[in-house]
């Protein structure tokens, strides 16, 4: 019944493209571990539970009488089974792990076990400027609401014509249109990251009038190939974090050259998919070998928010990282925790995630009020030829560093 109300369930969503939930109850046979005995605390309902026939046996029987198999058949089978599992039990006691196969695109990368080939990530400034430009173009078809053409598009134009250091918003367009022009796809997705909870993004144009779409990344090059250029793809998903953030996690396993990332709408949310973080994202690699450069983008800081609209809980990803604390020579973390300040900076951090020969999990305490602070700027010769992410920035008002005598963290 189960099988045949998930065949059901299967071909209505193929079929009409909408959401289906098939409810089922279960129970289980025996206590939480060969210790536990449930029947302590629910006589009567294991009472009930022990007099049903396992399904096995049923089907077994049903298969039986049916005439399609006999009982020695059967036993067989049961027998057969029981001694590969036998086998496979004897053989754990001095089993080492192997790196699991892997699908052709994970193939063109390194191992999870490959030191990090650091490459420059900066890219032309006559390219920064273009896509910066064509970051904010959008055809006459789409009537743009006049408090982004007046807050978002004049002010990064003026920026970008006179030179100007350029806001966090703008660096991130950069990074975004420098991958797709080089034929990365990357993947946004969060509830309204569209326009970004703090307004600040606008990857994403609504016509005012037929409330049409337009992304214009995705309409860089109109002149180049088809095909050739990456798609930027915006979700604007459900304020539903566990289901959210796995299945992104699904999407940075199917293809590492996607900057798949997913933020939160603050970053205290992350933590209702604590589950997802703790079982597969800093945890998958160690268990099963498999790679992911999935990144979680988690706005962090009071900035006049609430005590739940504040932290991202830095400490927490800090502690589940395996990043050695002395001074091995090889450090290969499960995951990178990292706290940008500047727009180059996290330029650089989108940029780097798919440009090395590895994937790891980017977990990036994002900021609220640097998003428009005339101090958290950079130039676009931050983000040129032969420029990469800092892990340390210096600090401009120290002439002589080696007169420091206390690094306050």
């Amino acid at each position: 019944e189960l099988a045949r109300a998930a065949h059901l369930a299967v071909a209505y969503r193929q079929k009409f493209r909408k959401d289906i939930v098939i409810d089922v109850w279960t129970f289980r046979k025996r206590g939480h571990n060969e210790m536990d005995e449930p029947t302590f605390t629910q006589p009567a309902m294991y009472d009930a539970i022990n007099k049903r026939a396992s399904i096995p046996a049923k089907f077994e029987e049903k298969l039986i009488s049916s005439g399609h198999l006999t009982k020695d058949a059967a036993n067989a089978v049961k027998l057969g089974w029981l001694t590969s599992l036998n086998a496979a039990f004897a053989a754990s006691e001095t089993c080492a792990a192997k790196e699991p196969a892997r699908a052709p695109r994970w193939r063109m990368l390194g191992s999870s076990a490959s030191y990090p080939v650091e490459k420059t990530t900066g890219v032309s400034t006559d390219t920064l400027y273009e896509v910066g430009i064509k970051s904010v173009a959008h055809g006459d078809s789409i009537k743009v609401h006049p408090r982004i053409e007046r807050f978002h598009i004049k002010p990064r134009l003026k920026r970008l014509h006179e030179g100007h250091a350029v806001d966090w918003a703008t660096a991130e367009a950069l990074a975004f249109g420098t991958l797709l022009k080089e034929g990365y796809n990357v993947r946004l997705s969060g509830q309204d990251v569209g326009r970004g909870t703090f307004s600040q993004r606008h990857a994403m144009f609504v016509c005012q009038d037929s409330e049409k779409v337009y992304v214009p990344l995705n309409h860089m090059d109109t002149d180049q190939p088809s095909g050739q250029q990456g798609k930027l793809e915006v979700v604007n998903s459900n304020l539903c974090e566990e289901a959210v953030v796995g299945f992104e996690y699904g999407v940075a396993v199917e293809d590492p050259f996607t900057l798949t990332i997913w933020e939160a709408q603050f970053g205290d949310f992350y933590n209702n998919s604590q589950t997802i973080v703790d079982g597969y994202i800093a945890s998958g690699e160690t268990k099963w070998g498999q790679q992911n450069g999935l990144v979680l983008l988690l706005p962090h800081g009071f900035d006049g928010g609430g005590p739940d609209h504040s932290s991202c809980r830095i400490e927490r990803h800090l502690m589940l990282s395996n990043d050695p604390v002395d001074d091995h020579p090889v450090a290969l973390p499960n995951i990178y925790v990292a706290y940008p300040s500047t727009p180059a900076q996290f330029f650089h951090l989108m940029r780097r995630q798919v440009k090395r020969n590895f994937r790891k999990p980017l977990i990036v305490a994002g900021p609220k009020t640097m998003l428009r602070l005339a101090s958290a700027t950079s130039l676009l010769s931050e983000m040129g030829p032969g420029t990469r992410f800092k892990p340390v920035l210096g600090d401009p008002s120290i002439s002589d560093p080696r007169a420091v005598k206390r690094v306050m963290l």
